[in-house]
This record gives structure tokens, C-alpha cells and sequence, in this order.
């Protein structure tokens, strides 16, 4: 290794770069041809992050990455069981619910469920996102679709059912037994 000026560490031709801590194992290693490799994880500082293809655009830039879980809520009735876990990576919140009523308000109330954030614009739309309910039981009368839809601005979506291939509506609390149940998935930008 050499040092080739007061700022920069060279390694000999063919050799590795390694730092090691304070008890003589590879923390960083910089390869002969650049690559980087961290024993350990890596921790950013408050509103720092990584820039991805060489670029310096925002555009390109990744300051956040979170996975949680949140509790599902409903105005719609009582919850016998509740499951809300979301992956967040930048703008982008994947999430996946699951969510059994014990009881229903029997009225014509929206049928809503609440979101881990806020639901971003998409230009030109006031509904920002919509996900598939793959499994649902206990509604009444028979359904041939069901959805989940995301409105901008709002920590909530709707549920949405089709009676017929042709007729898609917002799902009333007066459509659901007191068992209700659904897995829902939903990807959208948050605010």
C-alpha cells in the first residue's frame, strides 16, 4: 500500500484495501476494481441517503426505508381481528391487511379501512391507488369482484365490490354479516 498524496490511500497493484476494527477483523474492503464490502451495517445520519446510477437528482436518490405494522381500523363495525404490515421504500408503501369484524354497523356507512400514511397525488387523479382483495367470506348476497381503493389526501381506503362483471360499487356496512372477513394487498405513494 502507498500513500499517494495526504488524502488518498492507494493499494499495491493486485491488492485489496481493508480496514479493520479494533479487534483485527475486515470491517471495509475496498477492491482492486472499486467494489465496496461492509462486514457490518451501514447507519446514515438524519436526512441522508443513497444515490443510485451515478446520478445527483432526486430522482435517484433513496433517504428511507421502513417495514412495521400499523393497526387496522374501521368505522364500518367492531374488529374481532386486525393485521396490518407495510414495507415503505422511499415513496412507496406496499401493504398487506387482513381484518375480521365480530360485528357491523347495519347502515349504509362506507366500508373504510385506515392506511400506515397519508395517500399522495397522482397527476390528473383523484383516486390514487387501488390494490385486490384475494379472499373475503361473510357478505350478503354474492359478489363476483371485491377492491380496496386509496383516495389522495386521505390515511384510508375503500372497499369496493362487483355484484355482476359490469356493476362495481363502494361496499356498504348493510352488505356484510358480523363475521365479515378479507386479505387485501395495496401499493401506493404516500403524500
Amino acid at each position: 500500500m502507498s500513500v499517494v498524496t495526504k488524502d488518498t490511500i492507494q493499494p499495491s497493484s493486485g491488492q485489496a484495501l481493508t480496514i479493520k476494527d479494533e479487534g483485527g477483523t475486515a470491517s471495509i474492503t475496498v477492491q482492486t476494481d472499486g467494489d465496496l464490502t461492509l462486514a457490518e451495517n451501514a447507519y446514515l445520519g438524519s436526512g441522508k441517503g443513497i444515490y443510485f446510477d451515478g446520478q445527483t437528482t432526486s430522482a435517484n436518490f433513496l433517504d428511507d426505508y421502513e417495514e412495521g405494522t400499523w393497526t387496522v381500523a374501521s368505522p364500518a363495525g367492531n374488529t374481532d381481528t386486525q393485521t396490518g404490515i407495510y414495507t415503505k421504500i422511499g415513496r412507496v408503501v406496499i401493504c398487506n391487511i387482513y381484518f375480521k369484524f365480530s360485528s357491523t354497523d347495519n347502515d349504509t356507512t362506507q366500508v373504510t379501512v385506515n392506511l400506515p400514511f397519508t395517500v399522495g397525488h397522482v397527476v390528473g387523479e383523484t383516486l390514487s391507488s387501488s390494490g385486490a382483495i384475494s379472499y373475503w367470506s361473510a357478505l350478503n348476497g354474492s359478489r363476483t369482484s371485491m377492491g380496496i381503493l386509496a383516495l389522495n389526501g386521505e390515511a384510508n381506503a375503500l372497499l369496493t365490490h362487483s355484484v355482476s362483471n359490469t356493476n362495481n360499487d363502494f361496499m356498504l356496512a348493510n352488505t356484510m354479516n358480523a363475521a365479515f372477513k378479507f386479505v387485501a394487498s395495496i401499493t401506493y405513494f404516500v403524500a
